[in-house]
């Protein structure tokens, strides 16, 4: 007796909660459907069989409605009564579409329309991506040895400072650049998630209405017009015209004729001409754009109407509508006999409906009829021209700004090297300067917003040079001006300024350094006061300065000033406005794109102007 109840308790034992498959399963051919425990008086056992047999049949129907498409199977289609047959299978009619009531069910039978995004970049990941930077990996190789050189012959801590100081300044710099990129990349994210919100028209519940195409399932009746591209595959159910580029897809040219006869449709191909309704056999996601559909009235429940359809249909229909018109009652009383929609080649539609007297009339609607729906004011594309000018003329003032501070450094350290033996700029200095010019100088110069004289320029041409003369012009000058007085204070500062002392070598490389930096600073062009994000930069860029010359000179390689030298470093480097006005008056030789009065090119006259 133990060894059966044992026995019943190890192989007929089915709890009450979370019951094992194979202990329902052997309870069921066992015993029945119905089980009876101390708490429930009966419950009931499901049939886990023919639950999976019925899986497999959903899972197969679905295979098997894809490859009918994807394969443009005939055979297969008529064993499954064509289109209608398709139809019945998958729970949808052509007029009223599926019910809203069964898209988780269809969701969770077919699928869910989207595809599974990578992960988002981290932070970290763009720090490591600007690790990669050829020059830091140099500058990194500079820093060991540098501190491996200096321990050896000036030992600790004396020897770790200009290895720190530019392990320190390789860290400003890929800190500052992984967090512009993760920035970049978040706002890059922000935008690409606007231009996934696409809409199509379907047919739900017996009213055409737009749906995410995230939303789209099996069994939706979408409605393509001229340019839509296709966003799953599907079944034609009737059209007009229908012609379907395969060309993305297969790579002829050729557009298809679909018909009845030849129904099937394929996500990715787009439509060349006519119009049509398809249903949905397999959801496929397609990254495109889905608002050229036939234009239809809506009425919604509250008795509102929306028109649906192109611009063009959408103010035909609007305009029809504001003269007090029916556009139900235009539709009951003639039937359409055929349709040639609308494309760019004919630039025309017609249409051929039967009146109720036995008599057709055909209405054509021609280019003289074509009605633009524009934006409410023209301001939107004078925005656009705008900012891309800006975008344009800072990453001109960027390049003029860099190449000057580059020219100035490499001539004066190489000069002074050739001559003394020495440079007056060392590493740490130097990499201090590429950062507050390279980023906080980028940032200033990329942030200044547009203004109205930048409308009156003519456009660039393709051809022409992205380093105009002007450019020149104010980079040599700048440049020239800039080794001038950097030279004097290398060559004669001692003498000029009066400076003795066993330091008065540091005096002078720091003051280079400072006055140097300060030409930098002030040698930028007009507007500077009304753009506060260049204000700001300029006032942290003063403040690291001062920090670095009063605080940091053992780390920098710099001794503190007395106010007379700070004066001199800022005015040395305020006369850099004075040569920038003075080279604005030095003319050159203007493109014939820029030799317009204004930035307007004169009207012709006549036939020998042109």
């Amino acid at each position: 007796m133990e060894k059966l109840d044992r026995y019943l308790q190890e192989h007929f034992d089915l709890p009450a909660k979370n019951p094992s498959e194979e202990a329902q399963r052997r309870w069921r051919r066992a015993v029945g459907t119905i089980v009876k425990n101390r708490r429930r008086r009966f419950r009931w056992v499901p049939d886990l069989d023919r639950r999976s047999l019925d899986k497999a049949k959903v899972r197969s129907t679905q295979d098997e409605l894809a490859l009918i498409t994807s394969k443009h199977d005939s055979k297969s289609l008529k064993m499954h009564g064509g289109v209608d047959g398709i139809s019945k299978k998958v729970h949808s009619t052509f007029d009223r579409g599926i019910c809203a009531s069964d898209l988780d069910t269809r969701q969770n039978i077919y699928g869910v329309n989207r595809y599974v995004e990578k992960p988002s970049r981290s932070f970290w990941m763009f720090v490591w991506d600007a690790l990669q930077d050829m020059t830091l990996i140099i500058l990194m190789v500079c820093a060991l040895l540098s501190a491996v050189v200096g321990l050896a012959s000036e030992g600790w801590p004396k020897g770790m400072y200009d290895g720190l100081g530019i392990i320190l300044s390789i860290f400003l710099v890929v800190m500052v650049t992984a967090l512009s990129d993760y920035k970049q990349s978040l706002q890059f994210k922000e935008l690409d998630n606007e231009k996934k919100k696409i809409f199509i028209n379907v047919t739900r519940d017996g009213r055409r209405q737009k749906i995410s195409i995230y939303d789209l399932v099996v069994g939706d009746i979408v409605h393509l017009s001229i340019g839509d591209q296709v966003p799953a595959d599907g079944l034609y159910i009737h059209g007009y015209s229908l012609l379907i580029d395969e060309s993305s897809l297969s790579g002829e040219s050729d557009p298809v004729y679909v018909s009845q006869d030849k129904p099937f449709i394929l996500a990715g191909t787009k439509v060349q001409d006519g119009s049509a309704k398809m249903i949905v056999t397999a959801s496929l996601l397609l990254q495109g754009i889905f608002e050229n559909t036939s234009a239809e009235v809506v009425k919604e429940k509250d008795g509102k109407q929306t028109v649906l359809g192109t611009p063009t249909e959408r103010a035909i229909l609007e305009f029809g509508l504001s003269l007090e018109g029916d556009c139900d009652a235009e539709y009951t009383t003639c039937t359409k006999v055929k349709v040639e929609p609308f494309n760019s080649v004919k630039k025309k539609m017609a249409v051929l409906v039967s009146l109720p007297g036995g008599t057709a009339r055909w209405f054509c609607k021609g280019a003289s009829e074509i009605i633009l729906l524009l934006d409410d004011n023209f301001t939107t594309i004078i925005n656009v021209a705008r900012w891309g000018r800006a975008v344009y003329i800072n990453i001109q003032k960027f390049v003029q700004f860099q190449l000057t501070v580059n020219i100035v450094a490499l001539v004066i350290n190489f000069v002074s090297a050739c001559i003394t033996g020495s440079a007056p700029l060392t590493a740490v200095q130097l990499l201090w300067v590429n950062m507050i010019m390279d980023t906080l100088g980028a940032l200033a110069l990329a942030t200044e917003p547009p203004n109205d004289e930048m409308m009156k320029r003519p456009p660039v041409r393709r051809g022409e040079s992205f380093i105009t003369k002007v450019m020149w012009r104010n980079i040599m000058g700048q440049s020239l001006y800039q080794l001038f007085v950097l030279g004097a204070l290398m060559f004669g500062g001692e003498r000029l300024l009066n400076i003795k002392g066993a330091d008065s070598k540091s005096i002078i490389n720091t003051l280079i350094f400072n006055s140097f930096v300060f030409c930098q600073k002030i040698n930028i062009f007009r507007g500077i006061i009304s753009n506060w994000i260049f204000m700001a930069v300029i006032a942290a860029t003063v403040a690291f300065q001062v920090v670095i010359i009063e605080f940091l000179g053992t780390f920098a390689s710099t001794v503190p000033l007395n106010w007379q030298h700070w004066l001199l470093s800022v005015g040395l480097g305020s006369i850099s406005l004075i040569v920038g006005v003075i080279l604005k008056c030095i003319p050159v030789g203007s493109s014939e794109n820029s030799a317009t009065p204004n930035g307007y090119r004169r009207l012709a006259s006549g036939p020998d102007d042109i």
